[in-house]
């Protein structure tokens, strides 16, 4: 699942593999193996890929769906914003 996160996410922003590469500060020979799920980059390089496109680790690895909403680095009222924002389209009042 992966590969083909990573591929997608680097995609939706428009990168190339070697923009993304000298993002991470890896070869585009190396982004490619990872896409390609010929390897496997390291822990630290995964927690960057993920800080980077600002999604979980869960994300990366096929744990999570499309359809959360990462609130990571919001604070308190913005987060209840984005809550009331989902519970107004969805039709449930909190």
């Amino acid at each position: 699942m992966f590969p083909e996160r990573l591929k997608q996410l680097r995609k939706s922003k428009g990168l190339s593999q070697a923009s993304l590469a000298k993002a991470l500060s890896v070869t585009r020979a190396s982004l490619s193996a990872w896409e390609s799920a010929v390897s496997k980059p390291s822990i630290d390089k995964f927690v960057e890929i993920s800080d980077y496109f600002n999604v979980s680790l869960d994300y990366l690895f096929g744990n999570d769906s499309d359809d959360s909403i990462n609130l990571f680095g919001l604070n308190f009222d913005e987060r209840q914003s984005v809550v009331c924002l989902v519970s107004s389209i969805l039709g449930k009042k909190k």
